[in-house]
């Protein structure tokens, strides 16, 4: 597009280009990448392949190679259900029956990550509240210092909570500000609708 518009020596588009890391995740907040980039992901398929197939195969070499990839993955796949299903985490924090009840909901390694998000929920504490017509808004933080406060929206006749960090929008777990309004509220079992549908 640069070089079609010709605005190649622009100062307005070279400063922009150097900040792209900056705008480009702005743009893909609210949506769910399970925690992957585009770049991430391609990266992570493409070094599996790899190991399976060779710019030199023929077409039906290729297609053997392939499937026995592919086959390698399934594997991998149900190897993972089949540890989620009979492995039983340890719980780790003191907030025992809210990770229990996720333990239950969350495969292994998605407990796991919840795990090291409710450590952190520990040290977050609800800083204020307000209340606004059937939402109530949670100013949550590790101290006082508005420099950084997160707010999470929570409506009780839904159990519905956001959190201005949108990270539950984007890796489809509750971050620690929800998490420290969960304990804040006394709520021992996560709601639904902090579970991404299956």
């Amino acid at each position: 597009m640069v070089e079609e518009f010709g605005v190649k020596n622009k100062n307005w588009i070279l400063d922009m280009y150097k900040k792209r890391h900056s705008w480009e995740t702005a743009h893909i907040r609210r949506k769910f990448f399970a925690g992957f980039r585009a770049t991430s992901r391609c990266e992570g398929v493409n070094s599996i392949i790899e190991k399976y197939v060779n710019s030199r195969y023929n077409l039906v070499e290729f297609i053997q190679h392939f499937n026995q990839c592919i086959d390698h993955i399934r594997w991998k796949e149900a190897q993972a259900d089949l540890t989620s299903v009979n492995g039983k985490p340890s719980m780790q924090t003191c907030f025992e029956q809210l990770e229990r009840s996720t333990a239950n909901v969350y495969t292994l390694s998605i407990f796991y990550m919840f795990q090291q998000i409710l450590v952190r929920a520990a040290s977050m504490k609800v800083i204020n509240m307000r209340q606004i017509g059937s939402y109530v808004i949670y100013s949550v933080g590790l101290d006082c210092t508005t420099n950084e406060m997160w707010h999470v929206f929570f409506c009780d006749i839904e159990m519905e909570f956001n959190c201005s960090c949108m990270r539950v929008e984007s890796f489809g777990i509750p971050c620690e500000h929800t998490v420290c309004v969960l304990v804040h509220k006394d709520i021992d079992e996560l709601p639904r609708s902090l579970v991404l549908p299956t």
